[in-house]
């Protein structure tokens, strides 16, 4: 296994690493403090994988690194052990020393993994849909410094499907009909959906091939590569009328609302026409000559199946890919029944690699995917909300143990969150482990983590992120228990904030009580931090979602029973947690109006910002349409206006309706929730920008709360 993934590997990705390009990410990532002071040099590899040396002295630091990653995981080593100071995928915590320490000792590592990858489809609907390239450029920094080598790039395939439409019979207008918004894109390369909520200005296309570009040239400057969206035969729904003589298969709906895009069956000679096309066109529009690395994954979630040979579907859209590139690797996605093991014993072993997004949960696939290498990949920040969750102990080491077994075909680690909004230690883990040789105790990792992120350490917050890694980051999955009451749609029987969610559970809260108490404690040295300010947030806000149950059930089953002494009691103790909750208005992380700038600034026109914001909205309440109730809040986000003004509102109104409902002896009477969702969806105006800076009193307020009311 290793052999061959190392061959493949070394020929798609060279050790490489531009100096130039180097000293430019240094004086970025250190506001120019150390602009001049490190030297970057290539150095052979001595054992097939990435390896690193750096060392500090006088004021200098030196690296030598068998790629540009390899020197940027370097680089984020020294930074967190020396300099108290943690570039992360949300922020920066901590200053940097003007001079750079010495190092007590030359610091080497080398990793045990082949692949080291990031992103996920969903990443780029849920966090990244808006970005322009300023953005992009600071995520890439951060890929860097986290060590990555494989990362996926679906910016601009939306040009690239408008040229191949345009060669098929569709005019421009129709051509950028296919494609849809921004941040629903994800989907329709998933082959989920097609032609949603587009309304695309002609502008959008050139800038997202010029940041795609960027993207590219960037990653093959440090060593490191694209994965590009594959073909495997998707077309339009309206295909057959411009070419009545294709063979086209439906695909169905996705979802039960979304109607995924028809697939061309691969008899037809147009396939192979197509395929080669859309190919061609992608290295020549997003510079991607040096890319060889193709996602695609047929019957994703889903699609219709019957009528295709599907060993032979598979070789042929192999094929097609490698007609363009004759070293062409299809990435495929380990996610629930994917991929169909009978396309995949049709392929060759080192044209594939398969991202296991479900790693945490079933590490190998359940049948180590045949042989077939796989990456060890970890799905976090479901829909972009902000529960904690997450595996970090499984993570921490259970990647490196696969990954060292000679029976295992594991040759990788990646991360893949579908939103990058919370779980901050979660993608930390990741780097910290993927550059390593051997993985630290646990409480040496949390030692130099906590010190980074705080700029202290002490056996009690030491003690207070085992709490969590032992109670919260447990073995996760999609189907999630612990989401806040305070953001679902109120309904008598109601369990959950998403149909997807697993029914919310009541439980001890007492170890996320004893969390807070440990942060807060440290609230005068750390509060300058905004790494700590995040975290105790966090803290707070899953607390106090965790507790909404605990009123919500005994309210609706007192309101079942008609007993309104109940009633009213559990009534009022839940309606005390949406005040306190506003204390996610003091994290910057948390608020609406910048989620919605980040849509509004990539239009010109105030139809464009209208649309773009429209969309960003809609994704986080309705996600799809009016009655789309499986999808509505799956994006839920606990930003602080949503709550002020959509999450709390929608409450208060089912409250005074369930409660007169109650006095009256009624069953509960429903009412058309969408003109609540239509108004906030609709309405134009600016929300505050201002982030709360009276972060102390809130928690103090909240940890009066539970200590009275709980213990």
């Amino acid at each position: 296994m290793e052999n061959f993934v190392g061959t493949v590997k070394k020929r798609n990705i060279p050790f490489y690493g531009d100096e130039h390009a180097f000293e430019e990410l240094v004086t970025r990532v250190t506001q120019g403090k150390y602009t001049g002071k490190v030297s970057f040099a290539l150095k052979e590899s001595e054992s097939g994988f990435d390896e690193y040396l750096l060392r500090a002295k006088n004021g200098r630091i030196e690296i030598q690194a068998t790629s540009g990653c390899a020197g940027g995981a370097a680089l984020n080593a020294y930074f967190k052990k020396y300099c108290r100071y943690q570039f992360g995928i949300l922020g920066v915590s901590g200053e940097l020393p003007i001079v750079p320490p010495d190092t007590d000792f030359d610091m080497t590592e080398r990793s045990v993994f082949h692949y080291r990858y990031a992103f996920n489809y969903c990443t780029f609907g849920y966090t990244y849909a808006f970005n322009d390239w300023s953005e992009w450029e600071r995520i890439t920094d951060y890929l860097i410094l986290a060590g990555y080598n494989l990362v996926l790039n679906p910016l601009g395939n939306e040009c690239v499907w408008v040229e191949l439409l345009m060669k098929y019979g569709y005019t421009w207008a129709e051509a950028k009909k296919y494609i849809s918004a921004p941040n629903y894109l994800p989907w329709q390369w998933m082959m989920n959906l097609s032609a949603y909520r587009s309304e695309y200005p002609d502008y959008w296309f050139d800038e997202q091939k010029e940041i795609s570009r960027k993207f590219n040239a960037k990653l093959k400057s440090f060593g490191m590569s694209a994965v590009l969206a594959g073909y495997c035969g998707a077309v339009p729904d309206d295909f057959g009328v411009k070419h009545p003589s294709a063979k086209i298969l439906s695909q169905g709906k996705w979802g039960d609302c979304f109607i995924r895009p028809s697939f061309l069956l691969p008899e037809n000679e147009l396939f192979g026409e197509i395929s080669n096309d859309y190919y061609r066109l992608q290295k020549e529009l997003l510079g991607a000559q040096d890319v060889h690395y193709y996602s695609v994954d047929p019957f994703h979630e889903g699609g219709e199946k019957n009528g295709i040979a599907l060993k032979d579907f598979a070789r042929r859209v192999l094929r097609e890919m490698k007609r363009v590139d004759n070293k062409a690797v299809w990435a495929l996605q380990g996610w629930l029944e994917n991929p169909d093991r009978e396309m995949l014993s049709a392929l060759p072993k080192d044209d594939v690699l398969i991202m296991n997004l479900q790693a945490d949960k079933e590490p190998n696939g359940g049948d180590d995917f045949g042989g077939y290498a796989h990456v060890y990949c970890v799905v976090n920040n479901f829909g972009g909300e902000q529960a904690i969750r997450g595996s970090a102990k499984r993570t921490y080491f259970l990647a490196h143990e696969l990954a060292k077994k000679e029976s295992s075909a594991c040759c990788g680690i990646g991360m893949m969150p579908e939103g990058v909004e919370c779980d901050e230690v979660l993608f930390d883990i990741i780097a910290d482990v993927a550059v390593r040789t051997q993985v630290r105790p646990i409480q040496e990792y949390l030692q130099e983590y906590i010190t980074a992120r705080y700029g202290i350490c002490s056996d009690e917050l030491i003690k207070a992120f085992e709490i969590l890694f032992d109670k919260v980051y447990i073995l996760d999955s999609s189907k999630y228990a612990h989401e806040s009451g305070l953001i679902a749609r109120p309904f008598p029987v109601m369990k959950k904030v998403c149909y997807w969610a697993a029914d919310a559970v009541v439980e001890d809260v007492s170890h996320l009580v004893e969390v807070l108490q440990i942060l807060y404690k440290y609230y005068d040295q750390c509060a300058d931090r905004a790494c700590y300010r995040v975290d105790i947030i966090a803290v707070a806000r899953q607390l106090l979602g965790d507790i909404s149950w605990r009123y919500i059930y005994p309210m609706h089953e007192a309101f079942a029973r008609g007993d309104k002494e109940a009633f009213a009691y559990h009534k009022q103790a839940l309606e005390k947690l949406f005040p306190l909750q506003r204390i996610i208005e003091c994290d910057e992380n948390l608020n609406l109006q910048r989620y919605l700038d980040k849509a509004a600034k990539r239009g010109k026109t105030d139809a464009d910002k209208r649309w773009l914001v429209r969309c960003a909205k809609q994704l986080i309440t309705l996600w799809g349409e009016h009655g789309e109730v499986r999808l509505h809040d799956y994006a839920a986000r606990e930003y602080g206006d949503m709550v002020k003004r959509y999450y709390t509102p929608r409450w208060e109104k089912y409250l005074a309706r369930l409660s007169q409902n109650m006095q009256e002896g009624k069953p509960f009477e429903d009412y058309d929730r969408y003109e609540d969702d239509e108004a906030f969806l609709s309405e134009q105006q600016e929300y505050s920008r201002e982030i709360a800076c009276d972060l102390k009193p809130r928690v103090e307020e909240i940890l009066r709360y539970v200590l009275k009311e709980l213990v």
